[in-house]
């Protein structure tokens, strides 16, 4: 009973010291671009947020292939540590930054050369394209900075140095509210500030990160061999969930501008601008949970110690469940001034719409939470199809489905009740998913027994 006491008491030791940390570091990433859109609805005005919500989904889709590499990876690196083989570790590393400087060069030149085509798939018209595409250009062209530094964060965190890994994302996102603001007004920059604003904070963190690289406690250091096509589906497949987490932001935010401009054009869209970056708030915290855990979770994996990775996932699902109904209540009672803060020109019908999607589109947050912090915990013990399964109902299959027919019948109202009747569903498979594991209880691996 006391070796119990001694070992709950060092996994909440653990979970205090990663969980908080890294949840105040993913709102910090988050504000990258929640400083652009305050920044641009009240120095640009409707048209600027307009056009930073159509090409959002792109950013998304980059600051996720980060975390794709970032998290496949820092989980495989966490796993062989925990299973002591260190070299294996290494070269994880080695393969992960590679495949973020390679990815990060090819979206570079996709933007150096589509971004205008790309704006126009996005639905920009012929007002809104110039301010979209002079945005989506610098952001791609700083592609590699910012999958680099997302992936990094992941390493420097499974490495042992969480608060090196929240201090590098904190500096990161208050460089780029600062930045935001000395472009946008005293210099007059418009929507090109407020994206060299956002490429600057990549940049910042590497150079905060780098700390921890040429430290003598640090690990990842390069190593040669491991680089093969089976060891890169095992990152890809590993790291898919949170991909699928930051990137279903965007994804979401695409059907959303498609259908919002059918049925309120937009004003619509900017109004939809106002939840998606609050919604971008929620899931932020969300996934700083989930990551938060992940090197708990990996490590115990990789030991085989199955109390701890209950323990650690029950708390991380309550501490999610919680978080979730207060942002909600925050929202119940706070919507009005919430909308205005992002309406520069007092627009009473982007107000009414913002303000009743918010009350209708975050009702089940705290259901949001338990889909993300469920399905990193199936990607942190290398259960990747199980992952896979929650990731894609909430971020394609459902939303997809939900959104077209419900919109369709119900107009305005339902686009905004999609969200909460997605994350219901995949809530129950999560459960079935859950229940399955449990009853399995399959034998962890003995350390150095995991296949590459």
């Amino acid at each position: 009973m006391e070796k119990q006491l001694q070992t709950d008491r060092s996994l909440r030791r653990q979970f205090i010291r990663y969980v908080p940390l890294n949840v105040l570091g993913m709102l910090a990433l988050s504000c990258y671009i929640l400083a652009d859109t305050f920044f641009v609805a009240n120095g640009v005005g409707a048209d600027g947020l307009t056009a930073l919500n159509l090409v959002m989904p792109v950013y998304s889709f980059i600051s996720g292939l980060g975390l794709l590499f970032g998290m496949g990876g820092a989980t495989k690196y966490a796993i062989y540590h925990g299973a002591n083989r260190p070299e294996q570790a290494k070269q994880c590393f080695t393969l992960t930054m590679l495949l973020c400087i390679g990815t990060g060069i090819l979206v570079m030149l996709l933007g150096t050369f589509f971004a205008g085509d790309i704006c126009t798939l996005l639905g920009a018209d012929s007002s809104i394209a110039p301010l979209a595409k002079n945005y989506l250009q610098t952001i791609m062209l700083f592609a590699a900075a910012f999958i680099t530094n997302n992936a990094l964060v992941c390493f420097v965190r499974n490495d042992g140095a969480p608060h090196l890994s929240m201090l590098a994302m904190v500096t990161g996102s208050l460089s780029n509210v600062i930045l935001d603001y000395l472009f946008i007004f005293p210099m007059g920059l418009g929507m090109f500030g407020a994206a060299i604003a956002t490429c600057m904070a990549p940049l910042i963190g590497l150079a905060t990160l780098s700390v921890h690289l040429f430290s003598r406690k640090s690990g990842l250091r390069p190593a040669k061999g491991g680089v093969g096509l089976r060891r890169i589906g095992k990152i890809v497949s590993i790291g898919f969930s949170a991909f699928v987490t930051e990137f279903s932001t965007g994804l979401v935010m695409l059907i959303f501008n498609f259908l919002i401009l059918g049925l309120a054009g937009n004003t619509g869209v900017a109004a939809y601008g106002v939840i998606a970056n609050l919604n971008l708030f929620a899931v932020a915290i969300f996934a700083g949970i989930s990551e938060g855990v992940q090197p708990l979770i990996s490590k115990a994996y990789g030991r085989g110690d199955q109390y701890a990775l209950g323990k650690v996932f029950r708390w991380a699902v309550l501490f999610a469940a919680v978080i979730g109904i207060v942002l909600y209540l925050i929202v119940l009672l706070f919507a009005g001034p919430l909308a205005l803060a992002f309406n520069r020109d007092a627009n009473p019908m982007l107000t009414q719409l913002a303000t009743e999607g918010m009350r209708l589109y975050f009702p089940l947050l705290l259901l949001s939470g338990i889909n993300i912090v469920t399905a990193s915990f199936f990607a942190s013990i290398s259960k990747a199809g199980a992952s896979f399964l929650i990731c894609s109902l909430r971020a394609f299959v459902l939303i997809t489905v939900l959104a077209f027919s419900l919109s369709r019948l119900f107009g305005m109202t339902g686009v905004w009740v999609t969200m909460p009747c997605t994350e219901l569903i995949t809530f129950l498979v999560s459960l079935v998913l859950l229940r399955k594991n449990r009853n399995r209880e399959e034998a962890l691996p003995q350390p150095g027994k995991q296949s590459g």
